[in-house]
């Protein structure tokens, strides 16, 4: 869903965390120095608004967390100031940008909320874009397309930039231009101790390589240099509808497509939607160059499909349309459940069927929504170097994941059984990286936490990495 996919390291059900701190004599935040230093807006219990911030984020399940208090940061300064509070009270920190991540709130937290530093300048001649961790995906596809630019981010419009930026970001461009984290040319990184530091290939590379991927571990970013790329101003896609019974053969009909024609300007996904009112399967494509040559390769993969499609909508569009036309699937404030899934080099018959059997157990009803993704890797993602980034897994084919939501608590596990059960059945077929390369990475990531972030401030995220103790 959210395009992110440190995932892929991840496993397991998300817990409600409560973490402990100490107050140090502070009855309440707001009787301490950081009250007044914000240039922002520190909420705290006694605010009204409390409760309100604690129902931005998107996976409900987060919204018995009680944290010490939100600051609504606007510079510099005041992530500088609110970092020291965390350090010198014992308060966790956790931080948000878009409200998607399960990390962003936990109990006793200091939540840092980047969401007003939403600055966005593009370089039109150089095709780079600054970009401030606040933004939103849709506000970013917004601002590139009317200059015919962009960069390849996840299929939600209302996903944080910040969070993503530092995860994986995989989305319809990625089988041109590779994931996200391998366009971002530069980090601008507030440390635990405050140090305003620019990370790139020249200045930290060491840590310019972690932070691809792993970047939540060692500080607060506050702003990004994204490399865009050249689209046209309208291109064919949309979504082509096909029976439930249909889904087997709808999925390893795009399989073999794929095999036969291998175009990088081609990029694909197979949805299953089990929403309030339908089980839904749907070819989800979008053809990054002429509109003719679009038309031409939807054709084919349609005339040739062995199912009939009830419905279809692709057309010429703009990408920010493109991008935004799969909103109505993520409803906020349910009980969420999101799949580290699997990367594959092979999407197997078997893999397939117990995907679509599995998914046909849940009820539709006004209670439940799941979807999975059938995403069409390849391409640019096969020729990344393996020593740009920690991600392991560049000769994956495909990538399959699911996010299952309830609205009511006892139905998130249900839905946690189905879908956690689901990829356990298929562990046999997810791709393993080699344990030399994994033990490899795992040593210089936790070297760069024992220097960047020695005290683990930085823990609250998907892949927290432990730093080393000193003697």
């Amino acid at each position: 869903m959210l395009g992110g996919l440190n995932a892929a390291s991840m496993s397991g059900k998300q817990e409600y965390r409560r973490q402990d701190s100490d107050a140090s004599g502070c009855s309440s935040i707001a009787d301490s120095p950081i009250y007044t230093k914000l240039t922002g807006k520190l909420i705290s219990h006694e605010d009204m608004e409390f409760e309100r911030n604690k129902r931005i984020y998107f996976n409900a399940a987060l919204h018995r967390c009680t944290p010490k208090a939100f600051a609504i940061v606007e510079s510099v300064n005041d992530i500088k100031s609110a970092l020291k509070y965390c350090q010198d009270h014992n308060c966790p920190v956790c931080i948000v940008s878009g409200g998607h991540s399960d990390y962003g709130l936990c109990d006793n937290a200091l939540v840092l909320n980047l969401s007003n530093m939403k600055k966005i300048e593009i370089d039109v001649e150089h095709q780079v874009a600054y970009v401030q961790p606040g933004v939103l995906l849709g506000e970013l596809d917004n601002v590139t397309v009317k200059h015919n630019l962009a960069t390849p981010l996840g299929t939600s419009s209302s996903v944080g930039f910040g969070g993503q930026a530092l995860d994986l970001g995989m989305g319809f461009l990625t089988p041109m231009f590779g994931f996200l984290i391998n366009n971002v040319i530069e980090y601008e990184l507030v440390r635990a101790d405050g140090e305003v530091i620019k990370v790139n290939r020249h200045s930290y590379p060491d840590l310019f390589w972690g932070m691809k991927g792993y970047g939540a571990n060692f500080g607060v970013t506050i702003n990004y240099k994204v490399k865009l790329h050249r689209i046209p101003p309208s291109m064919i896609g949309g979504r082509c509808y096909f029976a439930w019974q249909d889904a087997k053969a709808v999925v390893k009909h795009l399989r073999q497509f794929r095999n036969v024609i291998q175009q990088s300007c081609f990029a694909a996904s197979i949805i299953l939607h089990i929403g309030k009112t339908s089980f839904q399967v749907f070819y989800r494509l979008l053809y990054v160059g002429n509109l003719n040559d679009g038309s031409a390769i939807v054709n084919m993969l349609l005339q040739s499909c062995p199912a009939a499609p009830l419905f279809k909508d692709i057309q010429p569009l703009s990408y920010d349309v493109f991008q935004a036309s799969c909103d109505y699937m993520y409803e906020s404030g349910k009980h969420v459940y999101q799949s580290p899934g699997h990367f594959l080099e092979d999407l197997t018959d078997h893999y397939i069927d117990t995907i679509v059997d599995s998914m046909s157990v849940l009820n539709v009803t006004e209670n439940y929504c799941s979807v999975v993704y059938f995403n069409v890797l390849g391409g640019a993602v096969k020729e990344l170097s393996a020593h740009e980034s920690p991600f392991l897994f560049n000769n994956a084919n495909w990538w399959v994941g699911a996010v299952g939501s309830s609205a009511e608590p006892d139905g998130y596990e249900k839905v946690f059984s189905v879908i956690s059960g689901m990829f356990s059945k298929l562990e046999m077929y997810a791709m393993v990286p080699d344990p030399q390369s994994v033990a490899a990475n795992e040593r210089r990531l936790k070297a760069l936490k024992t220097k960047y972030d020695p005290g683990n401030l930085f823990s609250n995220n998907p892949c927290n990495i432990i730093p080393d103790i000193a003697p």
